[in-house]
């Protein structure tokens, strides 16, 4: 038994390894590859006379920006300038008492100079392994500040080197970002300091400087709502265990809803068996995703870029290379056992809105709170020359709306405001088209199993027909040879955020839901060898497992690989995955040998956590990026520190996800939950999905 459970739990462990890198628009922000730095077209500093070297204090006349800006750019240079002349000329001796005295109080006085050059960035270690973060000094800069002395600002200049090796036919044509940090004046505009570095460098240049530490009415406004609204929690749960509260103050009360958050009460119907084993899957799937998170999410905070670069053309690598197929992994996941709670219990139209409105109601709150954070909060939590989330804001001040109403996916990736909130959108699609094919089921149910292979054929060939006459990659990976920018973001807006596109594996776990009530005969093929049937059945788990897992090496590698098979490969490896995952499912609920794994995932108590795996991803992005770029340098990334960070990562997006719930999503739920009652309800209960008594079977 110990090497049957030994060999099986290797085989689960091997088919989710590469549930890893999940992240919607990593794609788009990863960092260059590394090079050596006699590859870029570095610019050349021009011969100077040092003695015939005007003053600095002159240069700001020819500089291309406005009159206050010169202002505080002629602060510091003429302080160099006044320094310069000091330890040049020497003060005056004792024939001449008052320059002398000028003198020596001019060196302190200006000596704050040396500090801000030292400030400046530089030339770091390890730059052919990919660092280009030359972020000079954080603290000094705000020292200088702190002191009055001068009135600065931190920036990053980002800088785009372009490759010199291009005309000679060198596949990495992506530029050199070089991020050199500066103290620059306060009183000078982003613009304006773009203007003098492309003056001085004929490269493409963006300057990004750290928000006004003074933060605005509107981050102190939402704090204090929050803090109300805690003050309100508390009181109310105070209140309502006094005589004298009415009812409804047990909505509110944070016991309540914490322990029905935490609830591991479930029915006791042998037919939900292989639900509670689902509950475990899905969980272990969360973790594989954190994994992918943070080696995603950590390469533009990390000063080795070739940690991601360097194995990709290893076959064991590519496990955490292709990625995005595994959050359909996850989608079949949860409308499967959505379909299986619902089914037979949903028998109206207005019963399917229903049902789809509370189990919405079940997070949205907490999205909301999340895009609230991230619009007013994150900017002005912390300071650091990597804490500039401009562009992350920016983009989430313009699509907010679209993704409070899942209707981001119809406009393109980058109008996600949390990078999992495509996924969160198709969800919402989904659910909502599997509570109605439930509904469907139940009068027409051949009918319904049509539909649902309809929509699983009209996929595919919308997928393969896209891939195949835009010549996209058929999957957002690494490649030896970089993917153009372009054609990955047109992979991204057609197929991976597509709701089309990614519909076949919440309908083929929808149509798994439905097997056991197909009123198979007993006498079929199936049962008289149902041993066998299982043995294949692992075979073909195996199979599609290895194909959607590898075939991708060779053209990860650089390998010419057909594009029919490219567009075969991409319209197909989500629903087989799907169908893996289906399969694997069904062995450990029901095969023998697997007896004991069907035991762990059961475990009551991860059923509480499973219900959370949504949110916790949407928060797990706050968390991962946070712990990254609250640092003043950036991070030097091994193994063990990536795994660290998974186990952090995922134990405190979990914990916020059940804080969230109990605080947020749980009390505002209640108010509309007209037969709220504080005991004995299961959420399927709650939500108007819970199982009726029925005895098919398979």
């Amino acid at each position: 038994l110990s090497i049957h459970f030994s060999m099986r739990l290797l085989i689960l462990f091997f088919s989710l390894l590469h549930l890893s890198l999940q992240c919607l628009l990593c794609p788009l922000n990863m960092p260059p590859r590394p090079r050596p730095l006699d590859q870029f077209k570095i610019p050349t500093i021009p011969k100077f006379n040092t003695e015939s070297m005007p003053k600095f204090c002159n240069l700001t006349e020819v500089l291309p920006v406005g009159d206050v800006c010169k202002e505080g750019i002629s602060r510091i240079l003429c302080s160099a300038d006044d320094l310069i002349d000091v330890y040049s000329n020497g003060c005056p001796g004792p024939e001449d008492q008052q320059q002398c005295s000028a003198c020596e109080r001019s060196k302190p006085a200006n000596m704050w100079v040396v500090r801000w050059f030292d400030s400046l960035g530089k030339m770091p270690h390890g730059v052919s392994e990919g660092n280009y973060y030359w972020l000079g000094d954080y603290e000094i800069c705000h020292d200088i500040q702190r002191e009055r002395h001068f009135n600065g600002q931190y920036c990053l200049v980002r800088l785009e080197v372009p490759d010199s090796l291009v005309e000679a036919g060198c596949p990495q044509t992506d530029p050199l970002e070089i991020i050199y940090g500066i103290c620059a004046p306060l009183e000078c505009k982003e613009h304006e300091l773009e203007a003098i570095a492309k003056a001085y460098a004929p490269y493409k240049v963006r300057v990004e400087c750290e928000v006004d530490r003074e933060a605005p009415w509107s981050h102190t406004i939402v704090w204090s709502l929050i803090a109300v609204w805690k003050i309100f929690l508390i009181t109310l749960t105070i209140l309502s265990t006094k005589s004298f509260a009415p009812a409804w103050f047990m909505k509110f009360n944070i016991k309540v809803n914490g322990n029905k958050c935490l609830s591991t009460r479930r029915s006791d119907r042998s037919h939900e068996r292989h639900l509670d084993a689902i509950h475990g899957l899905m969980l272990v799937t969360y973790i594989f995703i954190m994994l992918g998170y943070v080696y995603n999410l950590m390469l533009p905070y990390i000063e080795n870029v070739a940690f991601a670069f360097d194995n990709v053309p290893y076959v064991v690598s590519h496990l955490t290379n292709n990625y995005s197929y595994h959050v359909d992994g996850l989608l079949a996941l949860l409308c499967f056992y959505s379909a299986s709670m619902m089914y037979g219990n949903v028998d109206s139209l207005l019963k399917v809105l229903l049902v789809t409105i509370n189990s919405i109601l079940r997070f949205w709150p907490t999205y909301a709170f999340l895009i609230t954070y991230v619009l007013f909060l994150l900017p002005h939590n912390t300071a650091g020359p990597m804490w500039i989330h401009g562009a992350w804001t920016d983009r989430c001040s313009v699509s907010w709306w679209k993704n409070l109403l899942f209707i981001n996916n119809y406009f393109g990736a980058r109008d996600t405001c949390l990078d999992f909130g495509y996924a969160i959108s198709l969800f919402i699609h989904y659910y909502a088209i599997v509570a109605f094919l439930c509904w469907l089921a139940r009068d027409h149910f051949r009918f319904t199993f049509a539909i649902a292979g309809c929509g699983i054929l009209a996929s595919i060939i919308y997928s393969f027909v896209i891939i195949y006459t835009r010549n996209l990659p058929p999957a957002p990976i690494i490649t030896a040879e970089p993917i153009n920018v372009e054609k990955m973001e047109e992979l991204l807006n057609l197929i991976i955020i597509s709701p089309l596109a990614r519909l076949s594996p919440a309908l083929i776990g929808f149509l798994f839901a439905l097997l056991p009530h197909t009123n198979i005969p007993e006498n079929f093929i199936f049962f008289r060898y149902e041993k066998i049937f299982r043995f294949l059945l692992f075979v073909l788990f195996i199979v599609f497992s290895l194909f959607v897992g590898f075939y991708l090496v060779n053209f990860a590698s650089g390998a010419n690989v057909h594009p029919l098979l490219l567009a075969f490969y991409g319209a197909v490896h989500r629903p087989i995955w799907a169908i893996s995952l289906m399969i694997l499912g069904y062995l450990i609920t029901h095969a023998h040998g697997f007896e004991v794994i069907e035991i762990v995932l059961g475990w009551r108590f991860l059923a509480p956590l499973a219900k959370r795996i949504l949110p916790a991803i949407l928060i797990s992005e706050l968390i991962i990026v946070s712990s990254f770029s609250s640092l003043h340098r950036p991070s030097y990334a091994t193994h063990w520190s990536l795994v660290y960070r998974v186990i952090f990562a995922s134990l405190i997006s979990l914990k916020l996800a059940l804080a969230c719930d109990t605080f947020i999503s749980r009390p505002l739920r209640n108010i509309l939950i007209a037969d709220y009652n504080a005991d004995g309800k299961t959420e399927e209960e709650e939500d108007g999905m819970e199982m009726e008594e029925r005895h098919d079977s398979a």
